[in-house]
């Protein structure tokens, strides 16, 4: 497996603070994977080690007949702005529920994470045209 951040507007995600490790509800699009249950955890006041803390958990399923080869996810603020995109690479079987844990310096809880491309096994790709 292997995982790639892209900071995109990077600024407001690292900005404000709250309380670490609650589960959030995690709205998304239809398509196919799916958001089972997100975490974030957001990094400690204080914290000098931006490595040492600050977390998401994804779980997320595969609802397609195809193998995924990739998926990026964005997670976005309550303007439905991306903050940020994660990408996640590996062999994502139809119907298996993957749950992986990415360290990052996160500063603000109140961001949902959301599936905005899918490249499959077959060479098709799926990407949210923001039609919920």
């Amino acid at each position: 497996m292997k995982v790639t951040f892209t900071a995109a507007l990077f600024l407001a995600a690292i900005v404000g603070a709250a309380v670490p490790g609650a589960a959030a509800p995690t709205p998304g699009p239809s398509g196919p994977i799916r958001i089972d249950y997100t975490e974030i955890a957001p990094m400690l006041d204080g914290e000098l080690d931006p490595q040492a803390s600050g977390y998401v958990n994804i779980r997320f399923t595969n609802v397609s007949s195809v193998a995924a080869t990739s998926v990026v996810f964005a997670m976005e603020g309550t303007d439905n702005q991306p903050q940020l995109l994660i990408t996640d690479k590996g062999t994502f079987g139809p119907n298996v529920v993957v749950q992986h844990h990415f360290f990052m310096p996160l500063r603000d809880r109140n961001l949902h994470v959301i599936p905005v491309k899918a490249v499959f096994a077959d060479g098709s790709t799926w990407v949210d045209n923001g039609d919920d």
